[in-house]
C-alpha cells in the first residue's frame, strides 16, 4: 500500500467522511435511531478508519440475512472490531469461517454460559462471546464435533448437554477418544464405543484418559459376554468414566451385609438399573440418606436403591431430611406408597409448592398470610433446622474417623 493511500485511510477529515456515510447508511438503510447511529458509526470508523462504511457493509448485511436484527449486527461488528478489526478488513477471506461457526452459535452461546455458571466464571457479554466464536477459527467447535456427531444438528445437541466440552481442545478430545477405544479392545468395536460416546459425551470430561482401562478392567469382570455389556452401556454409557474404585466400592457393599446378593443377582441389577452404578452406594454420603430414607422416611431399601428414586438422592439432605422434618412438625400428614415409604415426591418440589401443602394443615395458623413471607419463613426454617436435634442427626453425613 502506498504511502499516500495509507495516509488517505488515517487522515482525520477523510475518516469524518466515512463515518457520516456510514451514520447515514446504518440510519437509512437499516433502520436504526439517529444517536444509536452515531454511536455506532463513531466506534467502527474508530476502528475501520476512512474506509469505514466500505468494510462495514458486507459483514453487516450478511448478519442481517440471518435473522439478526441490524442494530444488534452493528453492535456484533464493534465486538469483533474491538479485538478482530482485521476480519472486517479482509470480509471475503474470513466469511467461510463465520458461516462454518454460525451454524454452532446457539448451541455454543448455550454451552459457554452453562459452563460460565458451573465453574463460578464471569460470562462475557453475549455479543463479546458471539464474536469470539464466529471470528476464531472452526477447529475446535465446529470441525472436530460435528465430524464426530456426524451433523450440525447433532454437534450443537452436544454442546447444550455437556457444555463442559468447550474446556477441552480438538487434540485432546481426540486422544481422549483413541483411550477409550484402546481400553475397550477386543470387547468392543471401535465404532461402538463412538456410538456410546456421541450417546453419552460427557464421558471425554469426567475422567483422566488413563483412567478408562482400569473401569474396563472391572465391568468386563462382571459379564461373561460383551453383548451383555454393550446393552447395558447402551443404557448408562456414563458407566465408561466411572472410576473403578467406585465400581469395586459399589459391588462389595451390595454382595455384602445387609443385601448379601450372589454374582447372579448383582449382575441382574446391573443390567435392570445400570444408572445406577454412576454412583458410588458405599459412599459415605450416600449411605447416610439410605439411612435416613430406610430409618425414618420408612422407604424399603429395594425402592430407595431403585432407578426411580435415583434422581432423588441426588437433592442434598436439606431438601430430602430438612424438607421431611418440615411437613412433620408442622403436623402434615405424610402420603406412603403401598410398602409404608414415604413419596419423596411430595416433598422434593418447590418451595411455593411446599407452601400450599403446608397451608392446607395450617391450623395453628403459624404460616404468615402473605405468601412471599410464608416462603421466606420456609427458607428461615430449613436454614435453621441443622441446629436442631434431628438436623445434627441427619443434616451432615458421619465423617470417617481418623486414624489414630
Amino acid at each position: 500500500m502506498s504511502a499516500a493511500l495509507q495516509a488517505a485511510k488515517t487522515d482525520p477529515a477523510a475518516i469524518a467522511a466515512a463515518r457520516q456515510r456510514l451514520q447515514a447508511y446504518l440510519q437509512q438503510q437499516s433502520g436504526i435511531s439517529k444517536a444509536e447511529a452515531v454511536r455506532l458509526a463513531s466506534q467502527l470508523s474508530a476502528a475501520l478508519g476512512a474506509v469505514a462504511d466500505q468494510l462495514v457493509l458486507a459483514p453487516q448485511q450478511w448478519f442481517v440475512s440471518r435473522g439478526m436484527q441490524p442494530a444488534k449486527a452493528a453492535q456484533l461488528l464493534v465486538c469483533i472490531c474491538k479485538e478482530h478489526a482485521s476480519v472486517l478488513k479482509r470480509w471475503p477471506s474470513w466469511q467461510p469461517v463465520f458461516e462454518a461457526n454460525w451454524q454452532l452459535a446457539d448451541g455454543y452461546l448455550s454451552a459457554y454460559q452453562q459452563q460460565c455458571k458451573a465453574t463460578k466464571q464471569r460470562p462475557l457479554k453475549s455479543g463479546q462471546s458471539l464474536a469470539v466464536l464466529l471470528s476464531g477459527m472452526p477447529s475446535r467447535y465446529r470441525m472436530w464435533l460435528v465430524s464426530f456427531a456426524g451433523s450440525t444438528a447433532a454437534a450443537t445437541a452436544m454442546l447444550q448437554r455437556v457444555p463442559e466440552l468447550l474446556s477441552f481442545s480438538a487434540a485432546t478430545l481426540d486422544s481422549k477418544l483413541a483411550a477409550l477405544q484402546a481400553a475397550w479392545a477386543g470387547v468392543l468395536q471401535p465404532e461402538q464405543v463412538r456410538q456410546l460416546v456421541q450417546w453419552g459425551p460427557k464421558v471425554l470430561c469426567d475422567c483422566k484418559a488413563v483412567e478408562y482401562a482400569r473401569t474396563a478392567e472391572v465391568l468386563c469382570s462382571w459379564f461373561a459376554q460383551p453383548s451383555e455389556l454393550y446393552a447395558v452401556l447402551s443404557k448408562a454409557p456414563k458407566l465408561l468414566s466411572t472410576a473403578a474404585a467406585s465400581l469395586e466400592a459399589s459391588k462389595r457393599w451390595m454382595t455384602g451385609p445387609p443385601l448379601s446378593l450372589s454374582r447372579r443377582q448383582f449382575v441382574a441389577l446391573v443390567q435392570a438399573s445400570p444408572q445406577a452404578f454412576s454412583r458410588n452406594w458405599a459412599a459415605p454420603l450416600t449411605q447416610h440418606k439410605l439411612a435416613f430414607l430406610t430409618q425414618v422416611a420408612g422407604v424399603p431399601l429395594e425402592r430407595a436403591m431403585s432407578e426411580s428414586h435415583l434422581n432423588y438422592l441426588k437433592s442434598s439432605l436439606i431438601v430430602l431430611a430438612g424438607r421431611y422434618f418440615l411437613l412433620t412438625e408442622h403436623g402434615v400428614p405424610l402420603p406412603r406408597h403401598e410398602d409404608g415409604g414415604f413419596v419423596l415426591g411430595y416433598a422434593v418440589v418447590g418451595l411455593p409448592t411446599l407452601l400450599l401443602r403446608l397451608r392446607t394443615h395450617d391450623s395453628q395458623q403459624r404460616l404468615p398470610a402473605d405468601d412471599d413471607a410464608a416462603v421466606e419463613y420456609l427458607q428461615n426454617w430449613l436454614a435453621a433446622w441443622p441446629e436442631t436435634d434431628s438436623g445434627r442427626r441427619w443434616a451432615q453425613a458421619p465423617q470417617p474417623a481418623a486414624d489414630a
